[in-house]
């Protein structure tokens, strides 16, 4: 793989280690019943998060594929349950109405159509280096 791949005889010299996260995920800060935070202290009243996009803390954002099972099963059932004991609990819910949906609608319109001048294989080649300038298999501090 390191000749097809990086065109490196590990016969003959040490082959490159690249840092990498298998992917990212677990964007929406939440406590472990699933309460979106507002901040380190204050819950978003209403508003929950489960699975892959939630991050609970219990794994970070750098996961291998098995642990998306605790994230998507357990958490997506305990919040779940969480849910319906706020609903049973009497949480308070807001009246949305239209303009709430028209403000949303144009938030997502104008991230979907904004054309700014990073590149994404440029962002992403800026954060290999760094993770293997600064997070390397070898260091030297």
């Amino acid at each position: 793989l390191a000749i097809t791949f990086l065109g490196q005889d590990m016969i003959e010299e040490p082959i490159s280690i690249a840092a990498t996260a298998h992917y990212s995920m677990g964007g929406i800060p939440v406590n472990k019943e699933g309460h979106v935070r507002k901040n380190t202290k204050e819950f978003v009243e209403g508003f929950y998060a489960a699975g892959e996009c939630s991050c609970v803390s219990v794994h970070g954002a750098n996961r291998l594929g098995a642990n998306s099972v605790l994230e998507a099963l357990f958490f997506g059932r305990h919040v779940g349950q969480t849910i319906v004991e706020d609903v049973k609990a009497g949480i308070s819910f807001k009246d949305a109405n239209e303009s709430d949906a028209d403000y949303t609608f144009n938030k997502i319109k104008t991230i979907k159509e904004s054309n700014g001048n990073e590149k994404i294989p440029a962002l992403r080649e800026e954060l290999q280096q760094s993770m293997t300038d600064n997070a390397g298999v070898f260091r030297t501090k």
